[in-house]
C-alpha cells in the first residue's frame, strides 16, 4: 500500500511524495516506529544463538576433541566447532544452556577460557 506524506522543508514549499514504508504493527500506528520494530527483532530464547569462546592452551587434535566432546554433552548445544586459532564456535539454544555453562564445560575439560564474543 502506498501512503502519501506531506513533507515540509525549511524555506521550501510543501512537497508531496509517496512512501511504501509500513505503519507500526505494534499498535501505535507510527510509520517506522523504532520501539515496536526493535521488540520484534529480539531473538527468542528458543532461537539458536552463536558464541565464540577463546581458549588458552588449545594445541593439537586431542585438545580439540576433548573440548568438542565436553560441549556435545551439554543439552542445548547444537554444534561446536573448535580450532586452536579461533577457539570454540558454539551454536546453542539459550533457553536450554547459558554461555556461562559453555565456559564452565570448557574449564572443566582442563582449559582456560579467555573471552566470549
Amino acid at each position: 500500500m502506498t501512503r502519501y506524506i506531506l513533507a515540509l522543508a525549511v524555506g521550501l514549499s510543501p512537497v508531496l511524495f509517496a512512501s511504501n514504508a509500513l505503519a507500526c504493527e505494534g499498535g501505535c500506528g507510527m510509520q517506522g516506529c523504532g520501539a515496536h520494530m526493535a521488540a520484534r527483532q529480539q531473538p527468542s530464547p528458543t532461537d539458536p544463538q552463536k558464541v565464540t569462546v577463546r581458549v588458552s592452551g588449545l594445541k593439537g587434535a586431542a585438545a580439540v576433541g576433548k573440548i568438542e566432546t565436553a560441549l556435545a554433552g551439554l543439552e542445548g548445544v547444537i554444534d561446536a566447532q573448535v580450532t586452536p586459532a579461533d577457539g570454540a564456535r558454539v551454536t546453542y539454544i539459550p533457553a536450554k544452556v547459558t554461555v556461562e555453562a559453555i565456559r564452565k564445560a570448557i574449564d572443566d575439560a582442563g582449559f582456560k577460557t579467555d573471552s566470549v564474543m
